[in-house]
């Protein structure tokens, strides 16, 4: 008995152990959580690009989205028009018309009344906005701007780039901003997303493409903390 005692840890050893095993946990567990996050938001965006593009382009393809952006008809109509295209096709909890004004739907929306709401049974807001309220490229035929919440529109950050993303829906289909398709546009690149750190809409094609956020990690100038500069046709990641 006397030697099983001589060979037992003291309780001064085991505490030391425990700090340790404490300060190595909480070095990396943030790290961990952060990573796994960042995948989730991925895999949301590109899940709901993916869905948004394929009921666009099946709507498209059975009425005509063309013709009812050329109906000369109000924005807030037209928004609603193309939201009622996407009901059938859509797994929705909630639904906010153009000109809805409950309080619902006033605290969920970014575009002011004349645009049309979800939200999805994965709790993503989407709207359907006029596409001149984004005034984005104008070499393409823009019919609308599609823009997507992935907390539901009441849970911050409410940030570009981190929660919210946005596409515009033209002739080409459903386009990500932020892709070489804008570049048109200076305020819609990859470059204006980085300028951001990372809190734009411009990030939204990055995220599409690359499959990852390490603007969020990237200085003003697309500059990584290890030197590695992000850019669209460049470096894909900071690692």
């Amino acid at each position: 008995m006397r030697d099983f005692f001589k060979k037992a840890f003291t309780l001064g050893e085991v505490l030391i152990a425990m700090a340790v095993i404490g300060i190595v946990a909480g070095l990396t567990i943030p790290d961990l959580v952060a990573s796994h996050r960042e995948k989730e938001i991925v895999a949301k965006v590109r899940k709901n690009y993916a869905t948004l593009s394929n009921v666009f382009a099946q709507i498209d393809n059975e009425t005509g989205l063309k013709s009812i952006v050329n109906s000369g008809d109000t924005a807030e109509n037209i928004s609603e028009a193309i939201a009622e295209l996407m009901k059938p096709l859509l797994k929705y909890d909630y639904y906010c018309g153009a000109n809805d004004t409950t309080a619902t739907c006033a605290g969920i929306r970014s575009y002011g009344t004349d645009t049309s709401a979800f939200v999805l049974n994965d709790g993503t807001l989407v709207e359907i906005a006029d596409a001149t309220l984004a005034n984005i490229s104008p070499t393409l035929h823009q019919w609308a701007y599609v823009a997507i919440d992935l907390n539901g529109g009441e849970s911050p950050p409410n940030a570009g780039g981190w929660d919210r993303f946005g596409f515009l829906l033209t002739e080409n289909g459903l386009l990500p901003i932020g892709s070489p398709d804008f570049s048109s546009n200076a305020s819609y690149t990859f470059a204006q997303c980085t300028n951001f750190v990372g809190l734009s809409r411009a990030c939204t094609a990055w995220i599409v493409a690359k499959g990852n956020m390490d603007y969020m990690k990237a200085d003003n100038t697309g500059k990584c903390p290890n030197g590695t500069v992000l850019s669209w046709d460049g470096a894909s990641s900071c690692n």
